[in-house]
């Protein structure tokens, strides 16, 4: 039975119709699922939950424009004005979620001062563009630094985003120390423009034990920049993307890294100490064209690379070190 050229053209509209409503209705519930998760990874906490926050406590606007400088100051500064005795006073403070515009170095003095977010991308410190000190990659400057010291205990970082804005070479995301216990996790340090000179920076003197664990460094000179003898630095689930000159550059440090995954244009790792500075390593993913591309020893140390550079399924030709 042939049908007329009308009805086959109404056959075909109506076909198109359908194709396209249900393209519209897979779109929208991809949307909303996408929607739905990012909504679900942001941290819940309980209405009682015990820690001040930036807010409602402080007066910080997380808006995105407003400069909430003065009020993460104050936050910091709180009860911590007189010398901090060696068990510290424990403090934490919630930023929820909100873009908080910063534009100098957040600092506080004394141990045992948690940050916790709401989520990454969704409880943001952003360090305004063209920000005064920060011009200069040779006298860098931190968005967030913690207090130095071989007592610097329990310093934490969780559960939010530093980013450090735009036409600010001389930026560095986190100068972070812990020592003997303290820990990122969850964190993102990016760089608005790939600038800047480090994402994390861990070269002050004794920077551990700590852990940082589902870091993420966007951009920057360094990604990681590690050093000291003492103490070690275990590191976890690592995501480090656009750096400029090396992944994590490690001078002295020991360094354990599991699930690292570099996906750069430059070396994964560069590993300098004229004495030894063993690094362990599991599950890597180094994306470049080869493994042997993505280690490079700068300076080799006393001890062979393949003492010194250790990898359990790790598939590192260390003849070629």
């Amino acid at each position: 039975m042939k049908l007329s050229r009308k009805i086959q053209k109404n056959l075909l509209t109506s076909s198109l119709s359908i194709l396209v409503a249900a393209s519209i209705i897979f779109v929208s519930s991809v949307t909303g699922l996408a929607q739905q998760a990012q909504i679900s990874a942001q941290k819940v906490f309980p209405a009682d939950f015990n820690m001040r926050n930036i807010k409602t406590d402080y007066g910080a606007k997380g808006d995105g424009f407003t400069d909430d400088t003065g009020a993460i100051q104050s936050a910091l500064a709180d009860g911590r004005t007189e010398n901090i005795d060696y068990n510290g006073r424990p403090k934490s403070i919630y930023f929820p979620a909100g873009t908080y515009l910063v534009k100098d170095s957040l600092e506080w003095r004394g141990c045992c001062l948690s940050l916790q977010g709401q989520g990454q991308g969704v409880s943001i410190i952003k360090l305004k563009d063209s920000a005064a000190g920060y011009g200069d990659r040779n006298v860098p400057k931190a968005v967030i630094k913690t207090p130095g010291g071989n007592m610097s205990f329990r310093q934490n970082i969780f559960d939010l985003s530093v980013n450090t804005g735009k036409n600010n070479p001389g930026a560095k995301g986190i100068d972070y120390i812990a020592n003997n216990t303290g820990s990122i996790r969850d964190v993102s340090i990016i760089s608005g423009d790939g600038a800047g000179l480090v994402g994390l920076d861990m070269s002050r003197q004794w920077p551990g034990p700590c852990l940082v664990k589902n870091v993420t460094v966007d951009g920057f000179d360094y990604g990681i920049y590690t050093k000291q003898a003492e103490y070690g630095v275990t590191f976890e689930n690592l995501s480090l993307t656009n750096q400029k000159v090396v992944g994590i550059r490690n001078e002295g440090n020991t360094l354990a890294i599991r699930q690292l995954n570099s996906n750069n244009k430059v070396p994964a790792i560069q590993n300098k100490e004229s004495w030894g500075s063993p690094i362990s390593c599991w599950s890597w993913a180094l994306r470049r064209l080869n493994c042997f591309c993505n280690l490079r020893i700068v300076k080799k140390p006393l001890l062979s690379a393949k003492r010194n550079i250790k990898g359990e399924n790790c598939p590192l030709p260390w003849s070629a070190c």
